[in-house]
Order: C-alpha cells, then structure tokens, then sequence
C-alpha cells in the first residue's frame, strides 16, 4: 500500500508534465515568429489552402522565437518568408526554416516565378500564407503535410 502511495504523486507529475509538453507542442508546431518578431506564427489551418502562381518581389530572413519553429528548440532560427506578387494581388508566404530549405537544394530570389500551395492566414493583420508547398522551376519544395506537420520537427522522417 505505501508504495502505491508513493506512486501515485510520481505519475501525477509525469502526466502533467506529458499533458503541458503535449500543449506545447501543439501550439508550438509550425510556429514561430518572423518579420522582426512582431507576433506570433498563425496556425496552419487545411480549410483554408490556397495554391496560386506568382513572382518573388522580396527574400527575407528573419529570426525566430526560440522552441516555436515545428517544435525543435533552437535559439536565433533563422527563418525564409518571401512577398510574392499575383494576379490577386500581394502575399507573404511563410516558407519555413533558411536551413531546411538551403538542405533542399533551394534559393530564392527576387524575380523567380514560383507557385505556392499553403495555408491562408492572417499575420501582422495582413495577408499571408503558410506554405505547405512551392514549386520553381521543375522542382518541387515540400515543407510540410497536407495537416500542416513541417517536414524539419522532430520525429519526421528522415
């Protein structure tokens, strides 16, 4: 009976600290902050995917808040955003991690033309999208799955 006692505080603790990480980690993933840390990444949301043609009129690096990029935590993340023009007008897309996409044998510049699959949000209260993909050139830059996992958190595969 004692050890039971003694158990029962040792799983409580466990649980909550599972439950509070799990919490985390939901609010976390896919998330960062950019553009200057000005606000919080929005949630990727699937109801609202989007795919449009457009071309790149900026590159921009940004540093993200540390643990908020797909759950991996890493101080002075950089991250890629781009503004890119359509026909419907300007948008920034939020592409991920500068590394992942460096990893994936993609660069980005001002004047590419490129289509974009991804999530429409509202960020800094301006238009924005997610990208879950984006395709330049013949290639394809897969970021992250049709829910909106990024391909770079942990427990991806490989």
């Amino acid at each position: 009976m004692k050890s039971i006692l003694r158990t029962v505080p040792l799983v409580s603790v466990f649980v909550l600290t599972f439950a509070g990480s799990m919490l985390y980690a939901q609010t976390g993933s896919g998330q960062g902050q950019g553009m200057g840390m000005r606000q919080r990444m929005p949630m990727y949301d699937p109801t609202t995917v989007i795919t449009f043609k457009g071309t790149i009129e900026d590159v921009q690096q940004s540093t993200m808040q540390p643990g908020h990029m797909g759950g991996v935590n890493r101080m002075g993340h950089v991250g890629t955003h781009l503004v890119v023009k359509s026909d419907s007008g300007t948008d920034t897309v939020l592409v991920g991690p500068s590394s992942y996409v460096k990893d994936q044998g993609f660069e980005f510049s001002k004047g590419d033309q490129i289509e974009v699959t991804g999530s429409k949000v509202k960020y800094d209260d301006t238009d924005a999208v997610i990208a879950r993909e984006i395709k330049m050139g013949g290639k394809v830059l897969t970021l992250r799955d049709e829910k909106g996992v990024p391909e770079w958190s942990m427990g991806r595969k490989p």
